[in-house]
């Protein structure tokens, strides 16, 4: 028994050196090179205004000189959509939420005035989209209205009527 022990150990000890040996011829060819990726992106710019670069959240339905409104009153508002200095083309169109305007009251685009729209959504929807370029990288769109006199004005006009709408222009990548 002494005997197996013996050659157990030389064994051991020869797969030992062996094992070592390879160990470290391995970590003799060991290399590791790292680098650095840069990212280079193209430039998203996307804007939406109303008149004079306001926010959207600050459009105004007011009388030409800034009065408030009234049935026979009428007036306009601009937005502006601008992807200037913009790497990629933007679709966008235009959503409109929330509405509760004058049931007497219309809309219509500049220029268009014989295309009338009893909700501003449905106007919006029809005439507020399109696709900006580098060549045409801003639209602007004046949006007119009309409250005329008609037998809904005291209902219309009632001081217990909260009017107002929600706008978003919403921009997608092309």
């Amino acid at each position: 028994m002494k005997k197996s022990k013996k050659i157990f150990a030389i064994i051991a000890l020869i797969a030992l050196i062996v094992l070592v040996a390879t160990g470290v011829t391995f970590s003799r060819f060991y290399q590791s090179v790292k680098g650095n990726a840069s990212v280079k992106l193209t430039t998203w710019i996307f804007n939406a205004t109303t008149n004079g670069g306001k926010p959207l959240s600050q459009i105004s339905l007011e009388g030409a000189n800034g009065e408030t409104i009234h049935p026979g009153s009428s007036g306009s508002f601009e937005i502006k959509i601008d992807s200037t200095g913009s790497g990629v083309n933007i679709a966008y169109h235009g959503v409109v939420t929330n509405e509760n305007l004058p049931e007497s009251m219309f809309f219509y685009m500049q220029g268009v005035p014989e295309v009338r729209y009893q909700d501003l959504t449905d106007l919006v929807i029809d005439s507020i989209n399109g696709t900006l370029t580098a060549d045409a990288p801003t639209a602007t769109y004046t949006i007119c209205w009309e409250w005329p006199i008609n037998g809904q004005d005291v209902i219309d006009n009632s001081s217990s009527n909260s009017y107002g709408f929600d706008i978003e222009v919403i921009g997608e990548q092309q």
